[in-house]
């Protein structure tokens, strides 16, 4: 994919992309790269590069294995797509804070559940150990549906967050929630392409103070040597590997 076949340079689409991400509003964007660098851009333009990269670089990153991923944190959170409240599904790794997996429904019942966690299982190499969520009872039959049971009795643990206060102490996950609800109020009309950027910029572009400046992807093993300017090498890797 080539960047001189759209008005922005390579600089400006990546300086978008992060900004986007870090929670400035397309509209916001458009004013600062006209400010700043004379640049005169269409706010829908900035929107049509993220879904384009975004969707560009997810295509190459997922076909990445996260290996020894034992234990899952899974939730759910409500957001506000298209004008309609949905449900967004997380499934995070403990030890590397990798998001795994997200999903958008309209629902929560036992066929929106399996969703998430089979998507996990395609990222993922193995099952884990434990899964804790909260207490919707659509978790525990959809981990029961779509993690086969390979031992008896089942190895597998699941933790139920029944209480509220239970539900707060689970800080990775409400900890990745607190921070895309920040985001989520300029990510207006919210999409799962824009959700499944917002995943990208976690994991692999976004430094973690609680990980000593590492990504979730290079702890849990998925180092692509990105560098300084991380949006544009990850999109001229992905660029290569597609077109080769």
């Amino acid at each position: 994919m080539e960047f001189s076949k759209i008005k922005g340079t390579p600089q400006i689409v990546t300086l978008s992309l992060d900004l986007y991400f870090k929670g400035i509003s397309l509209r916001q964007i458009q004013d600062h790269l006209k400010q700043i660098y004379g640049f005169k851009v269409h706010h829908e333009t900035v929107r049509r590069w993220i879904i384009r990269y975004t969707g560009l670089m997810n295509d190459y990153v997922d076909k990445f294995k996260l290996f020894n991923s034992n234990e899952w944190h899974v939730d759910e959170q409500m957001i506000k797509s298209k004008g309609k409240y949905v449900w967004l599904w997380n499934a995070l790794d403990a030890d590397s804070r990798f998001l795994i997996a997200c999903s958008v429904t309209e629902r929560r019942e036992i066929k929106d559940a399996r969703l998430i966690f089979r998507k996990a299982k395609k990222i993922t190499i193995g099952d884990p150990e434990t899964i804790t969520t909260d207490g919707l009872w659509s978790y525990e039959k959809a981990i029961n549906k779509e993690i086969p049971i390979r031992s008896y009795p089942r190895v597998i643990k699941h933790i139920r967050l029944v209480s509220m206060q239970d539900k707060i102490n689970n800080n990775l996950i409400e900890r990745y929630h607190s921070t895309f609800r920040s985001r989520d109020k300029v990510m207006r009309g919210t999409t799962i392409g824009i959700v499944n950027g917002y995943r990208l910029y976690y994991n692999f572009i976004r430094p973690h103070m609680s990980l000593d400046g590492q990504t979730p992807a290079q702890v849990a093993g998925i180092d692509l040597k990105l560098q300084d300017n991380r949006w544009l090498n990850l999109i001229k890797t992905s660029s290569n590997v597609v077109i080769k």
